[in-house]
C-alpha cells in the first residue's frame, strides 16, 4: 500500500510539474502570437 501511494504521491507532482510548464508556455506564446 504505502509504494501505491508513493507511486500516485509522484504521478500526482509529475502532473502539477506538466501542468505548471504548459501554463508557462501559454503564457509567454500567446502575448507574441
Amino acid at each position: 500500500l504505502p509504494e501505491t501511494i508513493k507511486t500516485m504521491g509522484e504521478h500526482e507532482v509529475t502532473v502539477n510539474l506538466y501542468r505548471g510548464v504548459t501554463a508557462t508556455v501559454k503564457i509567454r506564446v500567446i502575448p507574441e502570437g
